[in-house]
């Protein structure tokens, strides 16, 4: 067999032929494993392994990720043709894990013995580890030789090896029908050469980096070129201290270059609550892809499109031009610009933006702005805001709002009450809604100022009764003032009701102390009606009407 290999090694940042799949590795999506089998046509039990681990990797959801290459051997007896016809590219791997029975199975650089279960053990738990590297490859005829072209990735802050690594290729051929003296009658990954030698060439990248390799091989003119596949795997040089495989890649030889398909990987089909600002797109390399071109739509059939971008290097987009609250449909093509290919675009995949935050900031009621209150314990209201699930309020001694004294979230009343506040001190204050989406804008800020206390002489004369009084002015539009009188100090509760027993606001709610206290109740954003105030203070309540008028 005439065998020339002509070797390009070419480390650049950018890719020829793929983009990286991920900046990051990922588990379940970047792992391709690594399965080595070591067996022959004269050997009885390499039958039924060979059997059962076809018919199981035929029907494994990720046999895509699995690469496969049957050495043939030549024991237990030296009849196996495929043996002879190329043994010099073998027997090194054969000394490498030291393999000396049929069959053998390594999965990812780890010897498994002869039961073709363990290996399938073995590869579904590794199909789930992340790969320190991406591998992408692409193998095209060329006049009775075969072109290959590896792209390698080390992805930055993955786990690297401090032992030398080497490439190796190999060239496996699928469906041979023979019938073997052990009763075989179909053999599949058959290992027919390795494009660049046993110990193939050494590896080196750093974090990062990307490194693109090319090899003409020429091929036997008996194999069928049809079912030809070649296989790509970085491992350690030598055996010790580590065999393990880090990547591999088994790809079809093609007739001539096709640009493979992405498959679109974030956002993830049917996602809801997605960013409409600043979204990240990405997908799969696609093999022989130069560039990408991207289309977002409001629309399945893609007539209008909210964003459109070709030409794009990686395998990553990021987008602003969306809006919120709105169903969005994606898909990606590759294209070859060297060779003038385009690809067929990738299936369509769909997301929903999330809301849009509060666009309206809140209308501060009460206490109104610049009103002195007559208790530190303070009921601060507003009015709603459209879209709103919950309010934000600060209350700080000073009008940046650094250092607020109150900040509380999640309210989803219209109000909150607070104390412990300083006598004699000017308070300002504000409120933001805030959804699912995030939070809005801020009200104008309100001041409110609290009492300078004053010594009371044995004279002063307090209140006997507890009484509530009539509102001044009544009717109203839309301020009033509302005074009650307790004899001593006392817990209370001021709040309005409409007819129908309603709460729309609660003027007090705390410890008042013995005297007179007047409240201001500012209406704005009720209707006209007649409406209820009651005050509950030990045990008793009192209750009067007022009308407003607008």
């Amino acid at each position: 067999m005439k065998k020339l290999s002509t070797i390009l090694i070419v480390a650049a940042l950018t890719l020829f032929f793929t983009a990286v799949l991920s900046q990051q590795a990922q588990a379940n999506d970047n792992r391709h494993v690594m399965v080595e089998i070591f067996t022959s046509t004269t050997c009885p039990p390499c039958l039924p392994a060979a059997v059962g681990f076809d018919n199981w990797l035929s029907n494994f959801e990720h046999a895509d990720r699995v690469s496969v290459i049957k050495y043939p051997v030549w024991w237990p007896g030296s009849g196996c043709i495929f043996y002879h016809q190329n043994p010099t590219p073998v027997n090194p791997r054969v000394s490498f894990y030291g393999a000396n029975a049929a069959p053998t199975g390594v999965v990812d650089g780890t010897p498994l013995g002869s039961t073709w279960t363990s290996w399938r053990n073995a590869i579904q738990n590794r199909v789930s580890v992340a790969a320190p590297m991406d591998m992408s490859m692409v193998a095209v005829l060329n006049n009775g030789s075969v072109d290959v072209t590896v792209n390698m990735t080390r992805l930055p802050g993955a786990d690297w090896p401090a032992q030398g690594l080497s490439l190796r290729l190999a060239i496996v051929e699928r469906n041979i029908a023979y019938n073997g003296p052990n009763g075989s009658t179909n053999q599949d990954f058959v290992h027919r050469d390795m494009i660049n030698g046993a110990v193939g060439v050494p590896v080196e990248l750093t974090a990062g980096q990307t490194v693109t390799v090319s090899y003409n091989h020429d091929l036997n003119e008996s194999w069928d070129t049809d079912n030809l596949k070649v296989v790509a795997f970085v491992q350690p040089t030598t055996n010790s201290p580590s065999r393990a495989v880090l990547q591999s890649a088994m790809v079809p030889v093609l007739s001539e270059l096709v640009v493979g398909v992405p498959t679109l990987m974030e956002p993830a089909n049917d996602a809801e609550n997605v960013s409409f600002t600043d979204l990240s797109f990405s997908w799969s390399a696609a093999s022989a892809a130069t560039t990408y071109d991207i289309q977002v739509s409001a629309s399945q059939d893609f007539q209008n499109n909210a964003v459109e971008f070709d030409g794009l290097s990686g395998t990553s987009v990021v987008v602003s031009e969306l809006v919120p609250e709105t169903t969005y449909f994606w898909r990606v093509r590759g294209i070859n610009s060297n060779e003038g290919l385009v690809g067929d675009w990738s299936s369509v995949s769909s997301f929903t933006t999330i809301m849009a935050a509060p666009a309206t900031e809140p209308t501060l009621l009460q206490p109104s702005n610049g009103t002195e209150v007559t208790s530190q314990f303070i009921t601060l209201q507003w009015a709603a805001v459209e879209s709103a699930a919950s309010y934000d309020v600060e209350v700080a001694e000073n009008s940046a709002f650094s250092n607020p004294v109150v900040s509380r979230t999640g309210i989803t009343q219209l109000n909150t009450t607070i104390s412990g506040l300083e006598e004699a001190t000017t308070y300002y204050w504000r409120v933001r809604g805030v959804n699912i989406g995030g939070s809005g804008v801020w009200s104008e800020a309100f001041t409110f100022s609290t009492p300078t206390p004053t010594s009371t002489g044995p004279e002063t004369d307090l209140p006997r009764v507890i009484s509530l009084n009539q509102n001044y002015p009544n009717p109203f539009n839309p301020v009033t003032n509302i005074s009650f009188e307790l004899p001593e100090t006392a817990e209370i509760n001021l709040s309005v009701f409409t007819l129908e027993g309603r709460r729309v606001a609660v003027l007090a709610d705390g410890t008042y102390s013995a005297g007179t206290h007047t409240l201001s109740f500012d209406a704005a954003a009720l209707s006209s009606g007649t409406y209820i105030y009651r005050l509950e203070t030990a045990g008793q309540s009192f209750t009067r009407l007022m009308t407003l008028v607008k």
